[in-house]
């Protein structure tokens, strides 16, 4: 209580994995808050939206993933009915379920992609920058998931789309938050898709 955001956003370095998802949520309280998402280019709907499937990465994606090679570093709901039947899929998850592939699998996986999707799990367990480098001839990388900063600086590094969410109601995310109130998460604001920037010639 009272630290400053930047100096507890400090704490993603961390790695003990609770201090560093505190230090990811300090991160997404700068970069994902409303005004300062749309002050950086993130397209925001006039009102608040909920279960946007328009800005769902998987559900758009996919008639620019049909026939080519897809990796998913982390098992998201419904891969295999979006995903399974128009790209050559594989699933990377620790630990790995039946059909998925275990981590060290990435070594192999991610620099045969051409579509790379990237939970942003990620972040927090330091694995990120691997997978960067490893993505780095893949014609699409994304990071994927709520906890998604929107942070241009990604950009820079090989990342082509962020696909996070945006609080547009932070009274209600509180109480879900404080177990007050059973609503999903996305009930409080919506997702968003940021691509990056055209280089201008």
């Amino acid at each position: 209580l009272g630290m400053p955001l930047r100096e507890l956003a400090g704490a993603v370095k961390s790695w003990n994995y609770v201090e560093s998802s505190i230090g990811l949520a300090a991160i997404n309280a700068y970069y994902n808050n409303p005004e300062v998402a749309a002050a950086n280019g993130v397209e925001l709907a006039a009102n608040r939206i909920t279960e946007d499937r328009k800005n769902d990465p998987f559900i758009m994606s996919q008639n620019r993933i049909k026939n080519k090679k897809v990796c998913v570093i982390g098992h998201f709901p419904h891969l295999e009915q979006l995903f399974a039947p128009v790209c050559d899929l594989s699933i990377i998850e620790m630990p790995p379920g039946a059909d998925d592939y275990p981590e060290p699998a990435s070594d192999y996986l991610v620099p045969e992609a051409d579509f790379v999707f990237i939970t942003c799990a990620s972040i927090v367990y330091k694995t990120l920058p691997r997978y960067l480098k490893l993505a780095e001839n893949a014609e699409n990388v994304v990071i994927v998931g709520p906890s998604t900063p929107l942070a241009p600086a990604f950009f820079n590094f090989g990342v082509d789309d962020l696909s996070s969410f945006v609080i547009r109601d932070g009274d209600h995310a509180k109480r879900i938050a404080q177990g007050l109130d059973m609503d999903r998460i996305y009930a409080t604001g919506q997702k968003v898709s940021w691509k990056k920037p055209a280089v201008e010639k």
